[in-house]
């Protein structure tokens, strides 16, 4: 994935997280359908491929290379990481705070 495609995931997966902790009808959504949801999210599926949500709890941060590579890993197959709760209190954030996580080029801000 290009350096620039990989800002346009990372910033559109940001953007899900946060659409999905804090809305219980989008979350819905993603459940029924994760593979509509992420490409209407903006996220790139591979035409034929599938979306396979994993809310397994991460140790610490996840890492945009991380994320990334387990998008792109297996053919067919997308893995997308949404963990069930936010790692935040989103209502503590401010707009510019989310701003700076969407922005970020490292890490994908993720606190257990």
């Amino acid at each position: 994935m290009s350096s620039e495609l990989g800002s346009t995931f990372i910033k559109n997966y940001s953007s899900l997280l946060t659409t999905v902790w804090t809305s219980e009808a989008e979350a819905a959504k993603l459940a029924e359908d994760p593979t509509a949801y992420a490409r209407a999210k903006g996220l790139p599926v591979d035409q034929g491929a599938m979306v396979r949500v994993d809310s397994t709890p991460h140790e610490g941060l996840f890492h945009k290379d991380e994320v990334i590579a387990d998008w792109t890993a297996t053919p067919g197959v997308h893995i997308l990481h949404v963990p069930a709760t936010p790692v935040v209190d989103l209502n503590e954030l401010q707009d510019a705070d989310l701003e700076a996580v969407t922005a970020s080029d490292t890490f994908i801000v993720i606190i257990l």
